[in-house]
Formats: structure tokens, sequence, C-alpha cells
């Protein structure tokens, strides 16, 4: 197994401290840690969790895609059976 790439563009080492305008604040070891627990404080995980689902269901762009990634796949086909190789799979390839 290789040795993992070191990262260069380490965060500082220390504790950081997030303020909000209202005063609050969340410490933790790294900027995007503060910025998790403020977003944990504020957005409940039942709401976080309904948001990453929501993410990763297809849009209605993706499944108007896929529908037509289908049909050309299916009208490559018939153009096969009637003899168009050539043609069938420059749809097919042009489709992949």
């Amino acid at each position: 197994m290789s040795e993992p790439t070191p990262n260069r563009y380490p965060v500082e080492k220390g504790r950081w401290t997030l303020t909000s305008p209202s005063g609050k604040t969340w410490q933790d070891i790294s900027p995007l840690m503060c910025l998790r627990n403020e977003a944990n404080d504020r957005i409940p995980l039942e709401v976080q969790f309904q948001r990453i689902k929501e993410g990763l269901e297809p849009t209605e762009a993706e499944r108007t895609l896929a529908a037509q990634r289908t049909a050309l796949l299916a009208l490559a086909e018939r153009i096969r059976r009637e003899g168009m190789q050539g043609v069938a799979n420059s749809i097919e390839e042009i489709v992949k």
C-alpha cells in the first residue's frame, strides 16, 4: 500500500472558535468542525438527513436524461436489426 499524500494545506493546530453575531461560540480542532457543530446546534438531525436524502435522489433533468438514453439505446437496437450496424454503433457510442 502506498504512503498517503501529505496535506499541502494543513489547518493550523490548536483550538478554533466560531462566533455568531449573537455571541454564541463553538470550539473545535478545525474551522470545518466548528461549522459542523454550529449546524448541528441549529439544524435538527432529521432535517439534515432529509436534505442528504433529497440530494441523493435523481433530479427531474436526470430522470429525463435517463429516459432519453434508454429510448436512444432501444432505437439503436431497432436500427441494428434493420442491418445498419454502423449507425447503431454510432448511436451507442454517443449515448455512452
